[in-house]
């Protein structure tokens, strides 16, 4: 029996065991009291005890879970420039609408601070989709969009941060929260066209030799134009970053593409965005 056989078994059995640990917990929290789910507000009903691993959420409800499961990741490749070959690789597991969107919402602006593993969790299928082509997983770091001193101070906490922190905790890469920094505070890039979002993010990031020959994994909780996401990619290069890969719940579209079509971003299909460097140089 292969070793890789073997560390499978022992991880199914584990997730068998903490499935089951986890659904005895809820039975019992139902004896002492229900628990709502904080986004729908239903009573938490603990699912049939089985021996096959279902992930079940202290916060969220069955249902809401459902809604977060990622069905097709959306693949966008953003461009760093016309004269350079260097791309970014992004992949958002759920379009940001329904239950996606608004549990981003209540996690980042009505302080449900408790959302982060279930939005980690979401993410688990989008790094070995990133991974697949580098095969190795030693020389990889994750690394949150890091949001200005002024910015924390407002909010109290960085959205990325927890998630990044939560989903380093269920793969095992390491998490680096030091070496990308947000050294100018930006306006909120909410209703800018995609050229103003760049040149709001200008020069907004810096990096420092931590990430020189590593894979970054920048992850956010949603992806819009990428301008925020280039502005990053550009830091952790000039820096020494070997590769930049970008990693979010959610895919939103700008206004103006909404209004061009009613259809939700396409799922499973590469979508490039062309975002000159020109346009905020």
């Amino acid at each position: 029996m292969g070793m890789r056989m073997i560390k499978s078994m022992a991880s199914n059995a584990w997730l068998s065991i903490c499935s089951i640990a986890l659904n005895i917990e809820a039975r019992l929290v139902q004896c002492l009291g229900t628990r709502p789910c904080l986004l729908c507000d239903r009573t938490i009903d603990p699912p049939a005890i089985s021996f096959k691993p279902v992930y079940q959420s202290r916060f969220l409800c069955q249902d809401c879970i459902g809604a977060l499961r990622p069905v097709a990741p959306i693949s966008v490749t953003l461009n760093l420039n016309h004269e350079s070959d260097s791309q970014v690789n992004c992949i958002s597991i759920c379009p940001y609408e329904g239950m996606t969107r608004q549990a981003i919402r209540a996690f980042k602006y009505q302080d449900k601070q408790e959302l982060a593993g279930d939005l980690a969790r979401a993410l688990e299928g989008g790094i070995a989709s990133l991974l697949q082509s580098s095969n190795e997983q030693r020389d990889v770091v994750l690394i949150a969009v890091p949001l200005h001193q002024t910015k924390l101070d407002e909010r109290g906490f960085n959205q990325s941060e927890l998630i990044t922190n939560e989903l380093s905790r269920r793969t095992g890469i390491k998490c680096d929260t030091k070496s990308l920094v947000r050294c100018k505070a930006t306006s909120p890039q909410y209703g800018l066209t995609k050229t103003e979002r760049a040149i709001n993010v200008s020069h907004a990031f810096s990096a420092n030799h931590r990430v020189k020959g590593k894979h970054t994994i920048l992850v956010d909780d949603v992806l819009t134009s990428g301008a925020t996401a280039l502005a990053c990619a550009e830091a952790l290069l000039a820096a020494g970053a070997e590769r930049v890969s970008v990693l979010t719940v959610a895919r939103a579209l700008l206004r103006s593409e909404q209004n061009g079509s009613s259809e939700p971003p396409k799922q499973s299909s590469e979508l490039s965005l062309e975002i000159s460097r020109e346009l905020i140089s």
